[in-house]
Protein backbone atom coordinates (compact mmCIF):
# COMPACT_ATOMS: atom_id res chain seq x y z
CA UNK A 1 0.00 0.00 0.00
CA UNK A 2 0.98 3.89 -0.63
CA UNK A 3 1.87 5.40 2.49
CA UNK A 4 2.57 9.52 3.10
CA UNK A 5 5.59 10.72 4.64
CA UNK A 6 4.72 13.18 7.30
CA UNK A 7 7.85 14.04 9.47
CA UNK A 8 10.94 12.87 11.06
CA UNK A 9 12.43 13.15 14.42
CA UNK A 10 16.02 12.98 16.09
CA UNK A 11 15.61 10.76 18.52
CA UNK A 12 19.55 10.43 19.76
CA UNK A 13 22.52 11.20 18.03
CA UNK A 14 22.53 10.47 13.82
CA UNK A 15 18.85 8.36 14.66
CA UNK A 16 16.09 9.30 13.18
CA UNK A 17 12.20 7.90 13.95
CA UNK A 18 9.92 8.82 10.50
CA UNK A 19 6.13 8.87 10.41
CA UNK A 20 4.54 8.25 7.92
CA UNK A 21 0.29 7.94 6.75
CA UNK A 22 -0.58 4.75 5.80
CA UNK A 23 -3.67 4.69 2.90
CA UNK A 24 -5.35 2.54 5.05
CA UNK A 25 -5.10 1.08 8.53
CA UNK A 26 -1.87 -1.69 8.74
CA UNK A 27 -2.89 -5.19 10.11
CA UNK A 28 0.25 -5.64 12.03
CA UNK A 29 1.29 -7.29 15.39
CA UNK A 30 3.73 -5.18 17.63
CA UNK A 31 7.53 -6.05 16.91
CA UNK A 32 7.02 -6.84 13.21
CA UNK A 33 8.65 -4.87 10.34
CA UNK A 34 8.09 -3.85 6.61
CA UNK A 35 9.54 -2.98 3.97
CA UNK A 36 9.31 0.98 2.92
CA UNK A 37 9.90 1.53 -0.91
CA UNK A 38 11.07 4.80 -2.10
CA UNK A 39 9.23 5.39 -5.36
CA UNK A 40 11.84 7.28 -6.98
CA UNK A 41 14.31 6.66 -10.17
CA UNK A 42 17.65 6.06 -8.57
CA UNK A 43 20.34 3.29 -8.51
CA UNK A 44 20.92 1.07 -5.02
CA UNK A 45 22.75 -2.18 -4.49
CA UNK A 46 20.28 -3.55 -2.29
CA UNK A 47 17.31 -2.14 -3.86
CA UNK A 48 14.39 0.71 -3.77
CA UNK A 49 13.38 -1.03 -0.16
CA UNK A 50 14.56 -1.29 3.38
CA UNK A 51 13.15 -3.42 6.07
CA UNK A 52 12.22 -1.60 8.66
CA UNK A 53 10.32 -2.88 12.49
CA UNK A 54 6.99 -0.50 13.29
CA UNK A 55 7.98 1.11 16.57
CA UNK A 56 4.45 2.65 16.84
CA UNK A 57 1.62 0.34 17.87
CA UNK A 58 -1.74 -0.68 16.29
CA UNK A 59 -4.13 1.54 17.06
CA UNK A 60 -1.64 4.79 16.17
CA UNK A 61 -3.39 6.72 13.06
CA UNK A 62 0.89 6.71 11.58
CA UNK A 63 3.13 4.29 11.22
CA UNK A 64 6.71 4.69 12.87
CA UNK A 65 9.97 3.12 12.48
CA UNK A 66 13.76 4.76 13.15
CA UNK A 67 16.99 4.41 11.25
CA UNK A 68 20.73 5.82 11.33
CA UNK A 69 21.83 7.50 8.76
CA UNK A 70 25.75 6.89 8.88
CA UNK A 71 28.07 8.63 6.08
CA UNK A 72 28.43 8.13 3.63
CA UNK A 73 25.28 6.86 3.31
CA UNK A 74 23.75 4.66 0.90
CA UNK A 75 21.28 5.84 -2.37
CA UNK A 76 18.56 4.23 -0.66
CA UNK A 77 18.93 6.42 2.92
CA UNK A 78 19.96 9.31 0.68
CA UNK A 79 16.43 9.32 -1.08
CA UNK A 80 14.95 8.42 2.06
CA UNK A 81 16.07 11.71 3.54
CA UNK A 82 15.50 14.34 1.06
CA UNK A 83 11.61 13.18 1.17
CA UNK A 84 9.33 16.37 1.20
CA UNK A 85 6.46 15.64 3.85
CA UNK A 86 3.75 14.52 1.66
CA UNK A 87 5.51 12.20 -0.84
CA UNK A 88 4.97 8.83 -0.56
CA UNK A 89 6.33 5.69 -0.27
CA UNK A 90 5.58 2.28 -0.89
CA UNK A 91 4.84 0.14 2.42
CA UNK A 92 4.90 -4.00 2.35
CA UNK A 93 2.74 -6.71 4.37
CA UNK A 94 3.95 -6.71 8.17
CA UNK A 95 5.95 -9.81 9.05
CA UNK A 96 8.53 -11.09 12.17
CA UNK A 97 7.93 -13.18 14.71
CA UNK A 98 9.86 -10.52 17.54
CA UNK A 99 6.51 -10.40 19.13
CA UNK A 100 5.17 -11.27 22.42
CA UNK A 101 4.06 -14.54 23.02
CA UNK A 102 0.04 -15.09 23.59
CA UNK A 103 0.81 -16.35 27.30
CA UNK A 104 1.43 -13.54 29.63
CA UNK A 105 2.71 -15.60 32.24
CA UNK A 106 6.21 -16.42 29.85
CA UNK A 107 8.98 -14.36 31.24
CA UNK A 108 10.54 -12.08 28.40
CA UNK A 109 14.08 -11.45 28.23
CA UNK A 110 15.05 -8.37 25.77
CA UNK A 111 18.89 -7.97 24.45
CA UNK A 112 19.26 -5.32 22.83
CA UNK A 113 22.27 -3.64 20.99
CA UNK A 114 22.23 0.13 20.41
CA UNK A 115 19.27 0.81 18.03
CA UNK A 116 18.38 -2.71 18.15
CA UNK A 117 16.01 -1.71 20.76
CA UNK A 118 13.86 -0.60 18.47
CA UNK A 119 12.42 -3.85 17.50
CA UNK A 120 11.18 -4.29 21.28
CA UNK A 121 9.51 -0.76 20.98
CA UNK A 122 6.43 -1.07 19.55
CA UNK A 123 5.69 -3.90 22.15
CA UNK A 124 6.57 -1.78 25.22
CA UNK A 125 4.57 0.83 23.97
CA UNK A 126 1.54 -1.70 23.49
CA UNK A 127 2.27 -3.34 27.36
CA UNK A 128 1.79 0.30 28.14
CA UNK A 129 -1.48 1.25 26.80
CA UNK A 130 -2.57 -1.99 27.52
CA UNK A 131 -2.19 -1.84 30.94
CA UNK A 132 -0.90 -5.63 31.05
CA UNK A 133 1.80 -6.57 33.56
CA UNK A 134 4.16 -9.15 32.26
CA UNK A 135 7.89 -10.18 33.45
CA UNK A 136 10.19 -8.31 31.62
CA UNK A 137 14.00 -8.31 31.89
CA UNK A 138 15.81 -5.74 29.96
CA UNK A 139 19.85 -5.72 28.68
CA UNK A 140 21.01 -2.79 26.44
CA UNK A 141 23.85 -2.46 25.28
CA UNK A 142 25.44 1.03 23.68
CA UNK A 143 28.63 2.99 22.45
CA UNK A 144 28.16 5.92 24.15
CA UNK A 145 25.90 7.13 26.97
CA UNK A 146 24.44 10.08 24.30
CA UNK A 147 23.16 6.72 22.02
CA UNK A 148 20.16 6.27 24.28
CA UNK A 149 17.09 6.27 21.42
CA UNK A 150 13.79 6.15 23.35
CA UNK A 151 15.51 6.91 27.07
CA UNK A 152 12.10 8.36 28.23
CA UNK A 153 10.00 5.44 26.99
CA UNK A 154 12.66 3.09 28.87
CA UNK A 155 13.19 5.00 31.76
CA UNK A 156 9.60 5.02 32.95
CA UNK A 157 8.41 1.42 31.89
CA UNK A 158 8.23 -0.82 34.50
CA UNK A 159 10.99 -3.45 33.88
CA UNK A 160 11.10 -6.16 36.00
CA UNK A 161 14.66 -5.78 36.02
CA UNK A 162 16.47 -3.58 33.85
CA UNK A 163 20.66 -3.21 32.67
CA UNK A 164 22.19 -0.32 30.48
CA UNK A 165 25.43 -0.09 29.58
CA UNK A 166 28.04 1.76 27.72
CA UNK A 167 31.05 0.75 25.71
CA UNK A 168 33.54 -0.97 26.42
CA UNK A 169 31.52 -2.17 29.24
CA UNK A 170 29.49 -5.22 27.56
CA UNK A 171 26.28 -7.22 28.57
CA UNK A 172 27.34 -10.82 30.36
CA UNK A 173 25.86 -14.09 29.79
CA UNK A 174 26.16 -14.45 33.10
CA UNK A 175 23.80 -11.32 34.51
CA UNK A 176 21.72 -12.87 31.97
CA UNK A 177 21.68 -16.32 33.48
CA UNK A 178 20.71 -15.21 36.94
CA UNK A 179 17.48 -13.49 36.25
CA UNK A 180 16.70 -16.99 33.98
CA UNK A 181 13.98 -18.82 34.18
CA UNK A 182 13.21 -22.81 32.98
CA UNK A 183 10.28 -20.89 31.02
CA UNK A 184 11.90 -17.36 29.81
CA UNK A 185 11.99 -16.49 26.35
CA UNK A 186 14.66 -14.73 24.58
CA UNK A 187 14.37 -11.55 22.26
CA UNK A 188 17.80 -10.72 20.50
CA UNK A 189 18.16 -7.74 18.80
CA UNK A 190 21.29 -5.59 17.14
CA UNK A 191 23.58 -6.22 14.18
CA UNK A 192 24.09 -9.45 12.73
CA UNK A 193 27.79 -10.07 14.93
CA UNK A 194 25.63 -8.74 17.74
CA UNK A 195 22.69 -11.39 17.80
CA UNK A 196 24.80 -14.36 16.60
CA UNK A 197 27.49 -13.61 19.48
CA UNK A 198 24.71 -13.53 22.27
CA UNK A 199 23.09 -16.74 20.17
CA UNK A 200 26.16 -18.68 20.25
CA UNK A 201 26.91 -17.83 24.08
CA UNK A 202 23.04 -19.19 25.19
CA UNK A 203 23.27 -22.21 23.01
CA UNK A 204 26.58 -22.87 24.99
CA UNK A 205 24.75 -22.33 28.35
CA UNK A 206 22.07 -25.13 27.40
CA UNK A 207 19.09 -22.28 25.90
CA UNK A 208 17.57 -24.38 23.33
CA UNK A 209 16.83 -22.41 20.08
CA UNK A 210 13.85 -22.75 20.75
CA UNK A 211 13.41 -20.47 23.40
CA UNK A 212 15.46 -17.45 21.54
CA UNK A 213 13.70 -15.37 19.15
CA UNK A 214 15.91 -12.78 17.29
CA UNK A 215 16.42 -10.01 14.31
CA UNK A 216 19.47 -8.25 13.21
CA UNK A 217 19.76 -5.08 11.68
CA UNK A 218 21.20 -5.93 8.10
CA UNK A 219 24.04 -3.61 6.87
CA UNK A 220 25.06 -2.31 10.13
CA UNK A 221 28.44 -3.78 11.53
CA UNK A 222 27.89 -1.71 14.89
CA UNK A 223 24.51 -0.31 16.15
Amino acid sequence: MLARFETREEISPGVWEYALTPERALDYIPGQYVDVQVLRDFSDLRGRGRIFTLTSVPNEPMLKFALKFPQPGSSYKRELWSLAPGETVKIGDAMGDVVLPKNSETPLIFIAGGLGIASFVSSLRWLESATEKRTVHLFHGRRTAEDNPYSELLARFPFTSKQQVVSPTRILVADILEVTSPKSLFFISGSQSFVENFRAELAAQGIGHERVVFDYYDGYTTL
